[in-house]
């Protein structure tokens, strides 16, 4: 079995830092309009790490016009985490706080080429206060 964890928002935070910090035998890790903190405790364990080619790879993607969460801090996390080690991709894409066909369809190559041959299917789950306007 192939696991991979990640996360839209403060999800991909939490994905970085469980794989990076604790589980570095996942298969990847994806990080959408996400960033970890300065003083991340994944920083701290990538250090520490000496296998690094063990480390899961990373596909990261953040929105330019993303006023929630700034691209700069998701490019600081990218530039931290590669150059601690991890192997990975950062895309941008005109857009706010959110995620979109395209980026989702390049997510899904990214997942193609690491397992190569392999049959997947990929569920995403959203939701905020905005998708459940009419929910009680």
């Amino acid at each position: 079995m192939f696991c991979f964890v990640g996360g839209f928002s403060m999800g991909g935070a939490m994905a970085m830092t469980l794989a990076y910090k604790y589980h570095h035998d996942v298969a990847g890790v994806f990080a959408l309009s996400s960033f970890l903190n300065h003083n991340s405790s994944a920083y701290q364990t990538l250090k520490q790490t000496t296998d690094k080619e063990k480390l899961p790879p990373l596909f990261q993607c953040h929105g330019e016009r993303d006023e929630l969460s700034s691209i700069e801090w998701a490019k600081e996390t990218h530039k931290n985490l590669t150059d601690l080690g991890v192997k990975g991709e950062f895309h941008s894409f005109n857009m706010f706080h959110e995620f979109n066909k395209r980026e989702l369809t390049m997510w899904r190559q990214w997942v193609l080429k690491l397992l190569p041959g392999k049959d997947i299917m990929i569920l995403v789950f959203r939701f905020n206060k905005y998708d459940c306007a009419n929910c009680s």
